[in-house]
């Protein structure tokens, strides 16, 4: 191990934070009241809030400035007249964004445990694993121990005394959700910038005590400040031989832009440890050879420790895929870690710096920090605008995709200079201010809290947006798949779009659910809509191709299992249709209908509950079956016993597909699992034992590993159709014409993004 745990190293060892904790002149001026809305902005008529009405005084000689109060508080919460032996530790963190006074929003997350001391007493120290950073401490917890959230519906501010109105969101810990438990309360408090000193604590700092009243409880409150910044996470990088980590880029400015310095302009604050830069060098990675180099080596945190943090691998390339960087969601801990590709190579185009033309991305600093920005906030839960249900609009901010920077650039101001180096706000809002369990790394599916995927609360009003992207008229998009089908059984959703005009016309070509261009809306019976996608994230470039008129590109999506967990898990009604970003233009498709029932025979139970296992749906969605014993027996079922189906198909090609080639461990240089031509070739026997060709390559193209469009099983299976007798020449070519769909990825666009 090269690195060390960033937070076992002296303060004094490290780089200041450019923002002190107090600032300068913490002291507020004698102003009046000021009044803010729900969306933290400042009101220029005070009595449309409600919490302009208090007639409570300042009482403090010093009052705090806005400025003084913007950052993290530890807070503490005891319920008014509770005995003290009787007390639990009500505690957690609380975010004031308050740095000038156009706007000020709070929001926290409180935490219940058992009391620290013996007596019952709750101990006057920091929570055991909280975060450092230099003098800066962010209080973390453990997530069993999570109780509720809340966030200000608006406040109001004069001479250090702050109040508003709150909404309280209960978590529901049996669900692992926020329940329908929710009230709206009140929190006043005030600050004096006299600084205080505790043993406990790594610097003097500011104090504010004042009241809660939530959920019909009062509290009394009190809160130190613990950092000018509202979060802290620690980052772990490992690098392979041969590439290099970025963590600054020369923008033509004085001062070198940081990695560390986008996040902390944001308001998170980060530890960087460069911890391995000799990971053996591999040109070309698999799927399963990247989520084995993420999830290997996790050196300057315990497994068990409750601290924020990600794990950042700068890897050569996905398999001949132009996918800059890539994250795993299909197994707990989600969100735990990102891959960031080296030597993926920019275009060749007018609207690309030229100097950058053709280079490498890790070649070209300033857009390779970008990537690494981008990709590090899909570990925090962030959306590419296009893909995000608030209409976050696409252009040059963070979390767009490269491909939509530089749809914003020309030749005047090419990428990566154009690109933008702030967040958008509603992402954040969202890092600052929406709950931990939404937020954390490593604790919820990616996508929770967004719209209608759990229960989460959803933003203010504030935080929504229209985007301005006309439907194209042009252009025809169909789904096909069956109107009726039952829990656990493989459905594949034919996704075409036709050009019905008199002129060629420029299409993404990306038709999957794994990199955002297309997405595909959901209505269960209970109506509620989900997006499912992928259980990996892709960033990638657009890849468009030209439909002749008349000409059709259609591409194959598996519903069986997505970052939603299993699509058709109940029986009852429900609705799809999808939406394809055409750059400029969204192309939408008529809404289809599907029923599912409970199973109908024995054989239908049985392929239900294989169908429904968590092994066997991660293993379809990443069309591998990595090192899961587990699943790898019932694949195998599933691929000897139900030859005639989607599923078992999908199982022969998926066993089929992994047993062609080593599963590797690239950094440890040994097998973790041999290859095995004879295995490979029995279930390749089974894939077509019973299918016609189209049927077989239809479902091998739904299931092969997400970005593998030379996947091994997928020219044998064309081999083995022009080897047997029973397939006719036009059978095969149907089959052809659908492999030719799957790597229909001709041009990296140049105009329409």
């Amino acid at each position: 191990m090269n690195g060390v745990p960033i937070d076992a190293i002296p303060s004094e060892g490290r780089e200041r934070p450019s923002r002190p904790l107090i600032p300068e002149n913490p002291t507020a001026d004698r102003t009046g009241r000021l009044v803010y809305d729900e969306g933290g902005a400042r009101s220029a008529r005070p009595e449309e809030c409600e919490c302009a009405s208090s007639n409570t005084d300042p009482s403090i000689d010093r009052p705090c400035s806005l400025e003084a109060l913007d950052g993290s508080w530890y807070l503490r919460l005891s319920p008014v007249g509770e005995a003290s032996s009787d007390a639990t530790t009500t505690h957690g963190a609380m975010r004031v964004e308050s740095r000038t006074d156009d706007r000020v929003r709070i929001s926290g997350d409180v935490y219940v445990e058992a009391p620290a001391c013996e007596d019952g007493r709750a101990s006057n120290t920091r929570p055991d694993d909280s975060l450092t950073i230099g003098d800066n401490w962010y209080p973390q917890f453990e997530n069993s121990k999570y109780s509720w959230y809340f966030r200000s519906l608006g406040a109001s501010y004069r001479e250090g005394l702050v109040r508003c109105d709150v909404r309280q969101y209960v978590w529901d810990p049996d669900a692992e959700d926020f329940g329908e438990e929710r009230s709206d309360g009140s929190v006043e408090f005030e600050c004096s910038a006299e600084p205080v000193t505790r043993s406990w604590l790594p610097q003097p700092t500011l104090r504010l005590t004042g009241t809660a009243t939530v959920g019909g409880t009062e509290f009394d409150l009190t809160a130190y400040k613990t950092a000018p910044y509202y979060r802290g996470c620690l980052l772990e990088v490992d690098v392979m031989e041969e590439r290099a980590w970025v963590e600054s880029a020369d923008r033509n400015t004085r001062q070198p832009l940081r990695f560390r310095d986008v996040y902390s302009d944001t308001g998170i604050e980060f530890a960087v440890t460069v911890d391995e830069t000799s990971v053996p060098k591999e040109r070309d990675l698999t799927l399963t050879e990247i989520r084995e180099l993420l999830g290997s080596h996790h050196s300057t945190v315990p497994p068990e420790s409750n601290k924020w943090r990600l794990w950042l691998l700068v890897g050569s390339e996905m398999k001949r895929y132009s996918t800059l960087g890539i994250m795993f969601d299909d197994t707990e801990p989600y969100r735990e870690g990102v891959a960031l590709f080296f030597d993926p190579e920019l275009p060749d185009d007018r609207r690309i710096r030229e100097s950058a033309r053709g280079k490498k991305l890790g070649e070209t600093p300033l857009a390779f920090l970008r990537t690494a920005v981008h990709e590090i906030g899909h570990g925090f839960n962030l959306y590419h605008p296009k893909a995000d249900e608030h209409e976050v609009p696409v252009g040059k901010t963070i979390m767009n995709q490269t491909s939509d920077v530089i749809g914003a650039a020309s030749a005047a101001n090419p990428f990566p200079d154009v690109a933008s180096f702030a967040f958008h706000d509603h992402n954040r809002t969202s890092l600052v201010h929406s709950p931990d369990p939404q937020v954390k790394p490593r604790w919820k599916r990616f996508g929770y809290g967004h719209g209608d995927v759990g229960s989460g609360p959803a933003p203010p009003s504030d935080l929504t947006y229209d985007r301005d992207a006309p439907e194209s008229e042009e252009l025809v998009l169909d789904l096909n798949l069956p109107e009726t089908v039952f829990p656990g059984e493989l459905v594949i959703v034919d996704v075409t779009v036709e050009n019905p005009t008199d002129e060629p016309r420029d299409v993404t070509s990306a038709l999957n659910i794994t990199e955002d261009y297309l997405s595909l809306h959901v209505r269960s019976p209970d109506r509620t809509r989900t997006t499912p996608r992928n259980v990996v994230r892709f960033c990638t470039d657009r890849q468009t191709t030209s439909l002749s008129p008349g000409e059709r590109l259609t591409g194959r999506v598996q519903l069986l299992y997505t970052n939603q967990g299993f699509t058709f898990d109940r029986p009852g009604p429900y609705t799809l249709w999808a939406e394809l970003d055409l750059g400029d233009r969204t192309l939408r498709s008529a809404s289809t209908d599907v029923l599912t029932h409970s199973p109908l025979s024995e054989d239908h139970l049985d392929l239900s509950t294989l169908g429904l296992n968590e092994g066997v749906g991660r293993s379809i969605a990443v069309g591998d079956l990595g090192v899961d014993a587990g699943a790898e027996d019932r694949l195998r079922s599933l691929a000897e016993d139900f030859t005639t189906t989607d599923l078992g198909t999908a199982a022969s090609v998926v066993l089929s597909n992994a047993y062609s080639r080593d599963v590797r461990d690239v950094r440890r240089g040994r097998v973790l699992r041999d290859s095995d031509r004879d295995t490979a070739s029995y279930f390749l026997e089974l894939a077509v034992q019973d299918r016609s060709a189209f049927e077989t390559m239809r479902v091998a193209t739904a299931v092969t590993p997400p970005g593998e469009t030379d996947a091994p099983v997928l020219d044998k299976l064309i081999d083995r159709f022009d080897a047997l007798d029973r397939y006719d020449a036009a059978e095969v070519e149907d089959a052809r014409d659908v492999l030719t769909d799957f790597r229909t990825r001709r041009d990296t666009e140049t105009d329409d993004a």
